[in-house]
């Protein structure tokens, strides 16, 4: 049959309208969020409230029963070991005083005997700590051992160094005890007993500024450094486990426009039981940080988040949001000629965003981010603008 013009349109029509009927059938593309597969830093940490406190703060007491004089010194003001804090006039002793200072006098020479013990443990500790970072630092510099062991070294040493100036301060505390013992058991009758400073350091806070009697033992006032801070955050015991002491931290708002570098210097061997805002009953552990460079800003019993590092290195990764399970396997759905194709995957180190990819995916394949009820295996997918 020859096909004449009118047959060759009516043939276009009809099959403009079959192609037009077969598109019609076909479903619409799902948008949905997508995300690059990268390889790049992937850092994986947890955070907790917590709060600065001064490594080294005394309680400095009335020494012997009497009447305190108004305290002069204020909270704020620096004093250097020996200034006088407070006076007290002594009440007469009776026998039975007596013998309570003498094994005061007693104990504190027992105490100062100890702490001269531990000061020179601790210097020769440092010393040792001080010479193996020293003979560490030359071996990186020939590439002969990891940066890691020379940052763990170097850790080690700043912490000997601080042990070292801890002890150093309890010896100087003790050696104060063992003066006010001496005075209040030989001197007081007939002496107005002046309380010193054990440390050099500034006056925390005055407990009592006003005139009135006091027992011994009475706490007068709170003395120690500010630039001997640290930090102390209470974390869950099934996440204290994984952090380590030398890790780094990082102390983030506290108050200044960029987060602090810190390094986790003991994690408490106890845990204590705490009650959560919920009511619920939490098994927590105190872990101790350590500022590298602490601020002139920040004072005792401030409030910060404190945040460790558990792993960081370089990662092929995908946003967490991505992944499901199914059948006990983590899934993604990758985007492939703008198809969705369900892809099994092995993951690695998570953090609360990015998830590590072991295998499965390539880095420059595309995933579906926010993969909802409409995305299914085959299902054509257009990314959302």
């Amino acid at each position: 049959m020859k096909m004449t013009k009118r047959r060759w349109v009516a043939a276009a029509v009809g099959a403009t309208i079959v192609a037009a009927a077969a598109w019609a059938l076909v479903p619409e593309a799902v948008e949905a969020d997508v995300a690059p597969v990268v390889r790049g830093p992937l850092e994986v940490s947890i955070a907790e409230d917590g709060v600065t406190r001064i490594r080294e703060r005394y309680e400095v007491a009335a020494p012997v029963t009497g009447r305190l004089l108004r305290i002069e010194v204020h909270a704020g003001d620096q004093i250097a070991p020996d200034t006088p804090l407070a006076r007290i006039e002594p009440a007469p002793l009776d026998p039975k005083q007596e013998a309570q200072l003498t094994a005061r006098l007693h104990s504190a020479e027992r105490a100062a005997r100890e702490a001269q013990a531990l000061l020179r443990r601790s210097r020769d500790a440092a010393q040792r700590a001080s010479g193996e970072a020293g003979r560490i630092r030359k071996l990186a510099a020939g590439s002969i051992i990891s940066r890691d062991a020379l940052e763990a070294a170097l850790a080690a040493a700043s912490i000997a160094a601080q042990e070292q100036q801890a002890a150093r301060f309890r010896a100087e505390a003790t050696a104060y005890d063992v003066v006010v013992a001496r005075a209040a058991l030989g001197q007081l009758s007939d002496h107005e007993v002046v309380v010193r400073s054990p440390v050099r350091g500034r006056v925390l806070q005055v407990l009592h500024e006003s005139e009135k009697v006091v027992a011994a033992g009475t706490p007068l006032i709170l003395v120690g450094d500010p630039a001997s801070l640290e930090i102390v955050a209470d974390f869950l015991t099934t996440d204290a486990v994984r952090i380590k002491p030398g890790a780094a931290a990082r102390i983030e708002r506290w108050g200044g426009p960029r987060p602090l570098a810190a390094r986790v210097r003991l994690v408490e061997p106890a845990a204590f039981t705490k009650i959560s805002a919920l009511g619920v009953e939490e098994q927590r552990v105190n872990v101790i940080c350590d500022l590298l460079d602490p601020p002139a800003t920040l004072g005792d019993q401030y409030r910060v988040d404190v945040r460790a590092v558990l792993w960081a290195g370089d990662a092929t990764k995908v946003p967490a949001t991505a992944l499901f399970t199914t059948a006990g396997a983590w899934r993604v759905f990758a985007v492939r000629g703008a198809r969705a194709r369900s892809q099994t995957v092995t993951i690695g180190e998570m953090s609360d965003t990015e998830v590590e990819i072991k295998s499965g995916l390539r880095p420059g394949d595309v995933v579906v981010a926010h993969p909802s009820d409409q995305i299914r295996d085959g299902v054509r997918v257009s990314a959302r603008r």
